[in-house]
């Protein structure tokens, strides 16, 4: 696996009002994992809100391109393990599985 981004992500939200989030983006064999994070400080739209323009911002911007997207948003606030990393794919949320979980830890400790 190799981290290909760890970093604020800024980007332009509803209304073009500016926007950030902590973003953590891998690269393993036969995927992309994005891991997006909520800041408290971000002054616009939340993460979960403007996922599909994110999406295609960071697709665009770090050129993943070939292979698929996972794109996950860490909900810190959540204590259920299961739930404090949700998968967005096909316009929906649902809650990570366990196999999921330990890629994000790996990509978050690295």
């Amino acid at each position: 696996m190799k981290i290909l981004h760890s970093d604020i992500h800024n980007f332009k939200g509803a209304n073009g009002l500016k926007a950030h989030c902590f973003l953590w983006v891998a690269e393993t064999d036969i995927h992309f994992f994005v891991i997006a994070k909520e800041m408290e400080d971000n002054p616009g739209t939340s993460t979960t809100n403007a996922v599909d323009e994110l999406l295609a911002n960071v697709k665009s911007k770090l050129r993943l391109t070939g292979k698929p997207i996972r794109w996950f948003e860490w909900l810190e606030h959540n204590k259920d393990p299961r739930a404090a990393f949700t998968e967005y794919a096909n316009g929906s949320w649902r809650p990570s599985n366990e196999g999921d979980r330990k890629i994000i830890e790996t990509i978050l400790e690295q």
